[in-house]
Formats: C-alpha cells, structure tokens, sequence
C-alpha cells in the first residue's frame, strides 16, 4: 500500500481553535480603615477579551493506515491556549472611595490581572465550548483524511482512540 502523508495535522488543529470572546467586569473592593470612612475603595471597569481553546498540537498523533485502510488518530482533551484581555477596551472606571482616598495605578492593574484569572477559570468551566473545540478538530481531521483518500484513490476509515499511540506515529515537527 502506498504511504501516505499526514504532516498538515498541525496546521488543521490550529485551524480547530476556539476564539471566544468576553465582554466583563472587573472589580476591586477594599475596606475601609479608620475614621471618616478613610481607605475605602471599590471600583469597576468593563473590558473585552478573547480566550483561545484548542488542543496541544504537539500531543496529537495519526498512524499510517493500516491494510484494511483504517487510520487511528488520538486527539489529546482541550485546553485554554491563550488569554488575551485588552486593556485598551478598559471603560472609564466607575468609582466609590472614602474622604481622600484615590484609587492606584497599581490597584487597577491588580483588579485587571484577577479578571483574566476568572476569565480563564470561567472558560475552563465551560464544558460546552470545551467540548465544541474538541469536536472541531476531530471533524477537521476526519475531513482532511477523508479528503487524502479521494485524491489517492484509496477508502480511508478514522478511528478516534482514548489513548496516545505507542507504535509509528507521523506529526510535522
């Protein structure tokens, strides 16, 4: 049987990665210490970000068909790639303060850095969207495969596996 090349997989996985964007609400709260209400802060900033979700590109691995035409891929579980929140979408704050007391630089880069801690947490929560780029990449591998075979004139059969392969496995380092 004539070898056939699958070294596009890393270029069809990324082509399967999830771009969901978020539109939230950062806060900050700290009591007050003292007399006249002094020290209180709370504020809130809206702001957009994007988290990226796919899968580890390196981790993926298709065999070679075998005799009978079937080609065995395992495809790692998702995962968040990337957080991207944008700061220059920051709103102008919203703010409440005690008798003179100002709100830092550093505390709104602090209350920025714990919103993309929850963006991130929020989407690792989501089995939806988790599920979705998973399900996205194996559609595209299974397409690209398919699309092998019409081309070489040979029937090709995916068999999705639960664990990484142990024998020849072909990826583009």
């Amino acid at each position: 049987m004539k070898k056939t090349e699958f070294s596009v997989v890393n270029k069809i996985c990324e082509l399967a990665t999830l771009r969901c964007y978020y539109h939230d609400v950062a806060e900050y709260e700290r009591q007050a210490r003292g007399v006249f209400n002094h020290g209180y802060k709370k504020f809130w900033i809206k702001y957009d970000g994007i988290v990226e979700i796919g899968i580890d590109i390196g981790q993926v691995q298709v065999n070679q068909p075998d005799k009978k035409g079937n080609v065995r891929i395992y495809v790692p579980e998702t995962k968040i790639l990337n957080i991207t929140a944008n700061p220059e979408s920051m709103s102008e704050m919203i703010e409440d303060t005690g008798i003179f007391t100002k709100i830092t630089a550093a505390e709104q880069a602090e209350a920025f850095s714990e919103a993309q801690t929850t963006m991130k947490s929020n989407a690792e929560q989501d089995s939806n969207i988790l599920m979705q780029a998973y399900n996205n990449a194996k559609e595209l591998l299974e397409q690209y495969i398919v699309k092998v075979w019409e081309q070489t004139g040979e029937h090709y059969v995916v068999e999705w596996i639960s664990e990484p392969i142990s024998d020849t496995v072909l990826r583009e380092e």
